[in-house]
């Protein structure tokens, strides 16, 4: 076990190795015991010999972040911060570019054969007597079967181990779930390592992770809402695309809607479309808001339901102009029951503000095919 070592020493000696030990232990390696190992994130915490966070809810000046710990991963599996270091331990974990809790993305933990197996969280220094919350959503996938899931602290000071568990549930399968608690920090020399790990009960049981957030008690509700709505913020063209506040604003021109939480590709819930009888037959979303001469990217995914083959799916805007309507194609692909579909697609216009009414939908070949949609976005694309 490496305990002489300053935390920010730790991390970028461990930087390059696999945490796949017993389940307290923090294992060496050296270069070439690590060559060929798949390494995830190295998201390393730097300058730990500051406090977690310098700044509370009092003596903050206005405008400024305090230091906190977000890991999410709508961009990219590269995940780095000054302020926090995701390890894991196990096989390897995943990056997952179609679903995520509020955006697209997120990370999976896979090919375990412990229930401790996943991402590790190592913290920088905590300051005594200070209360912090933490939180992750995660989501279980591929299983029909609930399983308990733990949030733990553990302290690694002087040879002792201390874990304290903070949250613990069962959690349902196929919908996004919260983990969260509370801990008070215990300052200690620099050698301590504090972490935060998952273990979850059911080692055959796939699942993906998601906003791992750790700050000060007192912030984490005022950051973790800034979060969400910085996540959630689309442009001002469409409103709930993804269906997580329910169906409205999207309608259907033919078949029955609904909101389903059978998939989704982000968030809890998708939208549904059946009893179709004809091609046209789609969820419509409507569009406010477009300008002239700029360039827009439409974006959606597309699903089908389970037991129904393969089928060619289209994107397509309506607009009604003067009381005259046309029809443009933005997109097309192919959608499966074995995964989520990308369909994309961009547009621009001359007059698009002259027209009354604006909105896309979804068409499908086969015209008694169900399918789920989900994660719609409008984003207007800049040059270069």
């Amino acid at each position: 076990m490496i305990k002489s070592m300053r935390i920010s020493q730790l991390a970028l000696y461990i930087r390059r190795c696999l945490l796949a030990v017993a389940p307290l232990a923090l294992a060496g390696c050296d270069d070439q015991s690590a060559a060929g190992k798949e390494i995830f994130i190295e998201a390393v915490p730097m300058g730990t010999s500051q406090p977690f966070a310098p700044l509370s809810s009092g003596d903050r000046k206005p405008g400024s972040t305090p230091q906190t710990i977000l890991l999410n991963f709508d961009d990219s599996s590269f995940f780095v911060t000054p302020t926090s270091s995701l390890l894991f331990r196990g096989d390897h974990l995943s990056y997952v570019r179609e679903q995520g809790h509020l955006k697209p993305g997120s990370i999976l933990v896979s090919n375990r054969t412990a229930s401790w197996h996943g991402p590790l969280v190592i913290l920088p220094t905590l300051e005594k007597g200070r209360a912090y919350a933490a939180s992750v959503w995660i989501k279980l996938i591929e299983t029909d079967e609930p399983a308990a899931v733990k949030l733990t602290w553990t302290q690694v000071a002087d040879g002792t181990v201390t874990n304290l568990v903070l949250a613990e549930l069962k959690a349902d399968p196929r919908v996004w779930v919260k983990l969260e608690g509370e801990f008070i920090g215990n300052a200690q020399p620099h050698s301590v390592i504090n972490t935060l790990s998952l273990d979850i009960e059911k080692v055959e049981v796939k699942y993906l992770v998601d906003d791992f957030m750790v700050a000060y008690a007192e912030l984490s509700a005022e950051l973790e809402a800034a979060a969400a709505a910085a996540k959630t913020r689309v442009a001002d063209q469409i409103v709930n695309g993804g269906v997580e506040q329910g169906l409205d604003p999207w309608t259907h021109q033919g078949g029955v809607i609904s909101r389903s939480s059978v998939f989704a590709h982000s968030g809890s819930y998708s939208l549904l479309i059946a009893g179709r009888t004809q091609e046209w037959n789609a969820p419509v979303m409507p569009v406010k808001g477009l300008e002239n001469n700029k360039l827009y990217r439409f974006r959606l995914f597309a699903r089908m339901n389970n037991g129904e083959p393969p089928v060619n799916v289209r994107l397509t805007m309506k607009r009604t102009t003067a009381g005259q309507t046309t029809f443009i194609p933005l997109g097309w692909g192919v959608a499966s029951s074995s995964g989520w579909a990308e369909i994309t697609g961009t547009f621009t216009s001359g007059n698009i503000s002259d027209s009354e009414q604006v909105s896309v939908y979804l068409e499908a070949e086969h015209p008694t095919a169900s399918y789920f949609v989900d994660s719609m976005t409008v984003e207007e694309l800049t040059d270069g």
